[in-house]
């Protein structure tokens, strides 16, 4: 009873409909996952068109360097950790620059957000993505990312809200369009996309 009432409210990409369907897509995931596609067109439409239609460029950022600067935590020292020995320098990279352009994002939009848990969400995101293999099949790369992350952020004493935070923004980066439910699960989404 209790899988049927989250069924009907776990929206797609959150953490708790990965666990549910373990990413695979229902017919309903389908729909919502095509609604985004045509979101994402629409929103990168090319700048001849934009201009024709009149969608306006938003002013351009003027960011502090010292908000680039990613946190200092042993969480987040271990996150860096886990991303150099689990992946390939191409990893990495995109990695740290998930932080980096979450973090421009932010300053440009005046968001108020927290630092570790965008820091380590944009660390870990990606770190199965590169050995799909190794997953249990049929398995989204993003939720053994995202319950690792609740396991390390727990085991540093983060509060539920915070490690929830963080496993969410990994599970909704995968999607097409930006999440709404948080600035950092949305840092994460766009700084990945960047």
């Amino acid at each position: 009873m209790a899988a049927a009432a989250m069924s009907s409210t776990a929206s797609l990409g959150t953490l708790e409909w990965a666990r549910e369907t373990r990413g695979i897509l229902r017919r309903r995931d389908r729909l919502a996952f095509a609604g985004q596609g045509l979101l994402y067109l629409l929103a990168t439409l090319p700048w001849e068109l934009r201009r024709a239609l009149r969608i306006k460029r938003r002013r351009l950022a003027s960011v502090d360097s010292a908000a680039l600067r990613p946190p200092d935590s042993a969480v987040c020292r271990e996150a860096e950790q886990l991303v150099a020995e689990g992946t390939s320098p191409m990893v990495a990279s995109h990695s740290h620059r998930t932080y980096a352009w979450g973090a421009v994002l932010a300053a440009h939009d005046g968001l108020r957000y927290d630092r570790e848990v965008v820091f380590v969400a944009s660390l870990l995101h990606d770190l199965c993505a590169e050995h799909p293999d190794a997953l249990p099949y049929p398995h989204c790369f993003t939720l053994p990312e995202a319950e690792r992350v609740e396991q390390l952020t727990e085991l540093a004493g983060w509060e539920e809200r915070r490690r929830r935070a963080a496993a969410e923004a990994i599970t909704l980066h995968a999607n097409l369009w930006r999440p709404r439910d948080s600035p950092e699960s949305y840092l994460v989404f766009a700084g990945a996309r960047l």
